[in-house]
């Protein structure tokens, strides 16, 4: 895992990939040849949209039920795109009430990072362009 990491930082012009990341939100400064969602179904993930805010985000569930699962937000702006990563324990104990237990910094989710990094660099148009940021 650290191996891959580290492989992976190289690659992305970074110097140390998990640091960068401390509460694993990130931006990738080159585009893409796909749109985002057809990303994120290439990464697993499927679109939910809050009925209170109307806010359209990601998740990829681990099982059958619905938790625990990796929770993304994407958003895109002239300097490419900003990917917010994070996963969610449980849902909220009291209705009306949107906090919940998740993990931003956990083994798990520095596992999924990885594994996206693995699936969206093929389609990078700029190869040469690599970058990670935080954000």
């Amino acid at each position: 895992m650290v191996k891959a990491a580290k492989t992976l930082a190289s690659k992305f012009d970074v110097k140390n990939f998990f640091d960068l990341f401390g509460l694993m939100k990130f931006r990738v400064s080159s585009k893409f040849s796909l749109t985002v969602y057809q990303l994120v179904r290439k990464l697993g993930y499927f679109p939910v949209t809050d009925p209170y805010t109307k806010k359209t985000s990601f998740i990829r569930k681990l099982s059958a039920h619905r938790y625990p699962r990796f929770h993304l937000y994407i958003s895109e702006n002239s300097t490419g795109i900003v990917f917010d990563l994070h996963l969610d324990q449980t849902a909220a104990r009291y209705q009306g009430q949107t906090a919940h237990r998740a993990d931003y910094n956990s083994p798990q989710v520095k596992e999924e990072l990885t594994r996206i990094y693995h699936v969206i660099s093929p389609f990078l148009e700029d190869k040469a362009e690599r970058k990670i940021q935080k954000d």
